[in-house]
């Protein structure tokens, strides 16, 4: 049986509420899910009450937003946890103060968009997504839905994404800060889709072990996108470096309309044994 080890509700980016991703799983007929959503618990209480009557295990995790310092630069890595216990009070401290830094930053973005390309009625804005953890795929979303731009995609293309006009970059927690968090509320960090960040192996390398010797526990080895070259490279790293593989398909729903859950773009396959040391 397959398994999908990262996946968005509408707590933060995807269009599903907990429990319809729960039930879409189901009838995927996977083995197991994990709900990853952007720098929030907030859905993992329903989609646990949901698989309750489903022949299906919920692995409780979290995609957390981080910094790393090249040296050079200072690019955006994801850490997942998988295995979190949504209810530790001190995790939950902690990810408030990240939601703070993330409200800062979208105040920013409203404010450029509202200078630079149209006027944005806040309260209208925020109770369009009002149970979610608002990223700039949001934004990408709203200025699709006021017919600013013709697609999500050109949002990013024209205004939001890195450099653009209304960009904001990021503050706040470091990758080794969100592997610390995640591990002491009982999680097992992972390092989300490599490729995304444009390095090359060697240096990759380098990051893996100097994450590695933080607590990073795994590698994202499959996902929706990835060539089969770069599955390979990964399963590489994973075995040298000595860390568990995963893989998911980063399901969202309607935002990635291609992105399928547990099939991704079609051939996508994340076997069950990827969860084993997850579920021990």
């Amino acid at each position: 049986m397959a398994v999908d080890l990262h996946t968005h509700s509408c707590c933060s980016d995807g269009s599903l509420t907990p429990s319809e991703l729960m039930e879409l799983a189901y009838e995927k007929k996977l083995s197991a899910i994990a709900l990853t959503d952007h720098d929030t618990v907030s859905g993992i209480k329903e989609a646990k009450k949901a698989v309750e009557d489903l022949s299906i295990t919920l692995i409780p995790g979290i995609e957390i937003s981080s910094l790393y310092d090249l040296g050079n630069v200072v690019k955006e890595f994801h850490i997942l946890g998988l295995g979190v216990d949504e209810t530790d009070v001190q995790f939950l401290k902690k990810l408030e103060q990240y939601g703070a830094l993330r409200q800062e930053r979208n105040e920013k973005m409203l404010r450029l968009i509202s200078e630079n390309v149209c006027n944005i009625d806040k309260d209208e804005f925020y109770a369009r997504f009002d149970r979610s953890v608002i990223t700039r795929a949001h934004f990408a979303q709203y200025l699709y839905e006021k017919g600013i731009v013709s697609s999500v995609k050109e949002a990013f293309d024209r205004y939001l994404g890195d450099g653009k006009p209304c960009y904001i970059p990021k503050e706040g927690v470091t990758a080794k800060e969100a592997i610390t968090c995640i591990r002491e509320a009982g999680g097992h960090p992972v390092l989300a889709h490599p490729p995304q960040y444009r390095l090359s192996l060697t240096v990759l390398d380098k990051v893996i072990k100097d994450l590695k010797a933080c607590g990073l526990e795994g590698i994202e080895v499959v996902y929706s996108t990835y060539t089969n070259a770069q599955e390979r490279e990964l399963r590489t790293l994973a075995v040298k470096n000595e860390l568990h593989m995963t893989g998911g398909s980063d399901y969202h729903g309607t935002p990635k309309p291609d992105i399928q859950l547990g099939t991704g773009l079609g051939n996508l396959y994340v076997p069950d044994a990827f969860a084993n040391w997850l579920l021990a």
